[in-house]
């Protein structure tokens, strides 16, 4: 759908009318680049040209005004594009020392790292930090937590702990906090392990690493409102804000399954008391690899990552269960039905 392409996408997200693409080519890690395309007026995309590069895996980026945030292995980094010429003249390196890797692999090749960042109703930028074990909590303070920070990454707290490897996060419009973990994958030690849906409250506990899923009775781990197992590693989401789909509410939140190829909607509803998910159904399939994010553009449309063919979809209708048809067509092609 994006003239081009940009190779093994890992995360989207849009700053006005400029759609930013986070690439990290698998084996290259000090390849991953930030492209951009312009969304023009008739629905159309420029050529994705590069914004920056010299990224070693970059899996979260955000664009607040003027700025945009990428988070890497170890770093996050602030960019500018002084001039509007849709290339960064700025970029500073405003957290460091975070940590990446696992250290049960050899060669830390493992994708446990800083991923997801979010802009909170309190102006703070959220992150999700993965932890560098399996089985037990890493030295390092931010180790598998949800993390808070100003816009220039000073007074950074933490605001939840217990994470194994949290991909994604996002705020509802009533300004509550998700996010998904995945459990560990054909661990010997804990086999039944499932992926998680979280509702982050500040200051809880979420299990890692001992709890993985329902926590027993009597414990203070807070309880995932939806797990998964087999895993399906989810990665990016968003909760839809209104537009064209007719059907959708702003309890709608919109997953990736990176290992299924899927992706799903889920209805967030609050009861009174906590959130249920009272709707669970794959809305789009037929990549044919694995996707990695999905977004909601300032058009009222849904894009969507697709990690293996190395393409940004446009989403015109619900369900969709065949990406070879309208969803790739860009320009000015009018919707699906």
């Amino acid at each position: 759908m994006i003239p081009g392409g940009v190779a093994n996408p890992t995360s989207i997200t849009f700053g006005g009318n400029i759609l930013y693409i986070a690439s990290g080519q698998v084996g290259e890690l000090e390849k991953g680049a930030v492209y951009v395309a312009r969304l023009e007026e008739d629905g159309s995309f420029t050529e994705p040209v590069m914004y920056a590069a010299g990224f070693h895996r970059p899996t979260g980026i955000l664009a607040v005004g003027d700025t945009l945030y990428v988070s890497s292995r170890g770093v996050i980094t602030a960019l500018r594009d002084r001039d509007g010429d849709l290339v960064a003249d700025e970029a500073r390196e405003i957290v460091q020392g975070l940590p990446f890797g696992r250290i049960e692999v050899a060669g830390e090749i493992e994708v446990h790292q800083t991923h997801g960042l979010v802009l909170g109703p309190d102006g703070k930028i959220y992150v999700s930090q993965g932890s560098r074990h399996d089985r037990s909590s890493g030295p390092h303070p931010l180790d598998g937590t949800i993390f808070r920070m100003d816009l220039d990454g000073q007074n950074i707290e933490v605001f939840a702990t217990g994470f194994r490897n949290p991909f994604d996060l996002d705020f509802n419009h009533r300004g509550d906090l998700f996010a998904t973990d995945n459990g560990p994958h054909n661990d010997e030690i804990y086999p039944t392990a499932p992926d998680e849906f979280n509702w982050v409250l500040e200051g809880r506990n979420y299990g890692y690493p001992t709890i993985f899923g329902t926590p027993p009775p009597g414990s203070d781990v807070v309880s995932p409102l939806l797990t998964w197992f087999p895993q399906i590693a989810p990665s990016g989401g968003f909760f839809y804000d209104g537009g064209p789909f007719p059907n959708l509410t702003q309890d709608d939140y919109f997953l990736v399954h990176f290992h299924t190829w899927t992706v799903l909607r889920l209805r967030v509803v609050f009861n009174g008391e906590t959130y249920e998910v009272t709707e669970n159904e794959a809305v789009v399939r037929g990549f044919g690899g694995p996707a990695t994010d999905v977004v909601q553009g300032p058009d009222g449309w849904i894009y969507i990552a697709d990690w293996a063919a190395g393409k940004i979809h446009r989403l015109y209708y619900l369900p969709a269960f065949d990406v070879t048809a309208p969803m790739e067509v860009g320009g000015a092609s009018s919707p699906g039905p």
